[in-house]
């Protein structure tokens, strides 16, 4: 094999983009582009407290990287670095358990487990959270099935309530341009025993006052 360049300090994560080699120089902290003769052009450059791994490309062509340290995933756009994804916590809806839990997540996985509390509807006696989608100021949307709603839950008390009379609500996404659409998956009925009913699930959608966030 013949040396291509040299020079880095712990090169990772090679990737061929737009006609050129990619790849990160970990430990030197850099996302770097080559040139056909091997010079490195630095597409950023972060501070020391953050080693870059591995690196990809959103349909608009921004840049992800992944920050070891942060434990996030960054987007480069126009040269700045903001987050894209929080990867030190993971949430989970268990509806047979009736909780939604937030897992802080360490170096050798879940480090401890966090209960969200979460307020049945009117009349309801708990909550059996189905589907999830987090935003960009925290909150997260929670599918409720059985009391026909999906609320939104941000430090531990419910914000917004949307209603889905006559059908259960199963899941949730935001999308749209500027990801403040809540589109809802929802069936009239959750069990397939009724499957005779025939096609009635329906995907809906609302407008909200605050965006998502990530890549769901």
């Amino acid at each position: 094999m013949t040396p291509f360049a040299d020079g880095l300090v712990f090169p990772e994560s090679p990737r061929w983009h737009d006609g050129a080699l990619w790849a990160v120089d970990m430990w030197g902290h850099t996302v770097l582009r080559f040139g056909a003769d091997g010079a490195a052009e630095v597409v950023h450059r972060f501070d020391d407290d953050e080693d870059p791994g591995g690196i990809g490309w959103l349909p608009d062509g921004s840049l992800l990287v992944v920050g070891m340290e942060g434990r996030v995933v960054y987007r480069i756009s126009d040269g700045v670095a903001t987050v894209h994804a929080d990867l030190r916590t993971l949430y989970v809806a268990e509806p047979g358990a009736a909780r939604l839990s937030a897992f802080r997540l360490g170096p050798d996985g879940p480090a401890d487990r966090t209960e969200i509390p979460l307020e049945p509807a009117e009349g309801a006696p708990y909550v059996a959270p189905d589907g999830i989608c987090l935003d960009a100021d925290g909150g997260i949307w929670v599918a409720d099935p059985m009391a026909h709603r999906v609320f939104r839950v941000a430090d531990g008390r419910t914000t917004d309530v949307v209603e889905t009379p006559g059908v259960h609500p199963t899941a949730c996404v935001l999308g749209g341009p500027d990801r403040r659409t809540l589109y809802v998956t929802a069936a009239e009925e959750v069990s397939k025993a009724h499957r005779a009913l025939g096609d009635t699930g329906r995907i809906l959608a609302v407008d909200v006052a605050v965006g998502g966030v990530g890549t769901p």
